[in-house]
């Protein structure tokens, strides 16, 4: 089993979402965390003020501040706003060129 398929997490209702949609997740998602890290540096989630989108490298979030740092590797989106409008709300960081994500 693959490193995204061991630890990407799909939250879905039975049937909500159609196999080949999520198989098409997985597959960008494979070919965005194959992509050099020079390029995920260049939209680093710290970098993103309080909007808080991008990729977040591994150990670089502790979503339990009682505990060690996580071991996980991620790129964090939401609902497109044109500015920041407070923590989580912003525009998203998106990879260039990656097919499949928004340029």
């Amino acid at each position: 089993m693959g490193a995204v398929e061991h630890w990407l997490h799909v939250r879905e209702e039975p049937r909500a979402f159609p196999k080949e949609f999520v198989d098409s997740v997985f597959n960008v998602s494979r070919r965005f965390f194959d992509f050099a890290h020079a390029a995920e540096d260049g939209i680093a989630c710290k970098q993103s003020d309080v909007a808080l989108r991008g990729y977040i490298e591994p150990f670089g979030e502790n979503t339990d501040p009682g505990k060690t740092k996580d071991l996980k590797e991620c790129f964090d989106i939401g609902p497109e706003r044109p500015t920041p409008e407070g923590p989580f709300f912003g525009s998203n960081q998106w990879p260039q060129p990656c097919p499949s994500f928004p340029s």
